[in-house]
């Protein structure tokens, strides 16, 4: 048995969930999304209830409620009709509305009452049995029964399913096409229901979807992000590090460069300074000793000797460097094409989620 380990990719938050709304065991509440300090979540189960959650004693317990925060965008509230037996006042019927997990994004329809059919918590394991006979995982969002949905036929009940699918390409073909009498089986509780409908609701379009995490990848891809680059000679050599995307920077090494690469040896007529490229105690490893509260020991900056020093083919440590910055950019650009190739390449919503960046 499975327990859902949160889609991890992406710009994650956690998804808080009231379990004591009134409206059964997978009728969570969703509450809102709340930022984590991933992938730690310290702090969390704290934070997890103080937003209106239920008590968790570990971390590991809220993994499962982990997810992009582009699923808070589907958040669709709904009602459904409670009724009760209160001596000396009868039958009552009480309207409640709720929001259901936001990360479901595809019901199936399994037959069976809330007396005779499926049952399960929120977030059990579930295995579906498709048309062709492949097996696939999701995870419960929600049941509804025809007593409390009329729309539903009386002989079934429309299982909600988060993170539907397989690892790997999926062919929606198949996935999404089930076959009448083929089983749906809860791996947590061990019930098994036979689906009644071909069909299957999907409520996350794909194509919006891809685009959304698109966008997060090229904000992530595109954010300063400082790396460090070893130049000079040994014995001579410094720790450089700069932000791989700051344009400034990399158009001035562009401008620059070629004119080294053409026998230049310094910077004729540049007098700008280059504030993205900086040091701390260059050369120095270690504590940072002798640096007050005020860093008045500090270097920030470098200076590259452009006619001496260097290594390897290069002939100047600002060359070395300029190499190292444009190298670094270019595999930046590159790795954001292949991630958002395989983002367009894939045909499932669980497919789309299961890529890092």
């Amino acid at each position: 048995m499975a327990s859902y380990s949160g889609n991890v990719n992406g710009e994650k938050r956690l998804f808080v969930f009231d379990r004591d709304a009134g409206t059964g065991a997978t009728q969570v509440t969703f509450v809102k999304t709340i930022p984590i300090d991933y992938p730690g979540l310290a702090g969390a189960t704290t934070a997890y209830f103080n937003a209106g959650g239920k008590t968790y004693g570990t971390t590991a317990e809220i993994y499962q409620f982990v997810g992009n925060r582009i699923y808070d965008n589907y958040q669709r509230q709904q009602s459904r009709t409670i009724t009760s037996f209160v001596e000396g006042v009868g039958i009552t019927n009480t309207v409640v509305n709720f929001t259901p997990d936001p990360r479901i994004h595809m019901g199936i329809y399994v037959a069976g009452t809330s007396q005779t059919g499926l049952t399960g918590d929120h977030m059990d394991e579930i295995h579906v049995t498709a048309n062709d006979g492949t097996s696939y995982q999701a995870f419960l969002g929600k049941i509804t029964y025809n007593e409390t949905n009329s729309d539903i036929a009386a002989d079934r009940c429309l299982v909600d399913l988060v993170a539907y699918g397989v690892s790997g390409s999926s062919d929606p073909s198949t996935l999404y096409t089930m076959g009448v009498g083929k089983t749906l089986t809860n791996k947590t509780n061990g019930c098994t229901g036979l689906i009644k409908a071909s069909n299957v609701n999907l409520y996350v379009d794909i194509d919006s979807h891809k685009q959304a995490v698109v966008g997060q990848v090229g904000a992530s891809f595109d954010s300063p992000n400082i790396f460090g680059t070893t130049i000079g000679d040994a014995g001579a050599s410094q720790n450089v590090f700069t932000d791989t995307n700051n344009k400034n920077l990399i158009e001035f090494c562009s401008t620059l460069l070629p004119a080294f690469v053409n026998g230049g040896t310094g910077a004729f007529q540049r007098t700008e300074r280059q504030t993205h490229i900086f040091t701390m105690l260059a050369g120095v490893t270690g504590e940072l000793d002798n640096v007050d509260s005020a860093l008045e020991n500090a270097i920030f900056g470098v200076t590259f000797n452009a006619v001496t020093g260097g290594s390897g083919s290069l002939d100047s440590a600002f060359e070395e460097f300029c190499h190292a910055v444009l190298h670094k950019h270019a595999q930046t650009i590159n790795n954001k094409g292949s991630v958002i190739k395989q983002i367009h390449d894939v045909k499932s919503i669980r497919d789309v989620d299961d890529i890092s960046f």
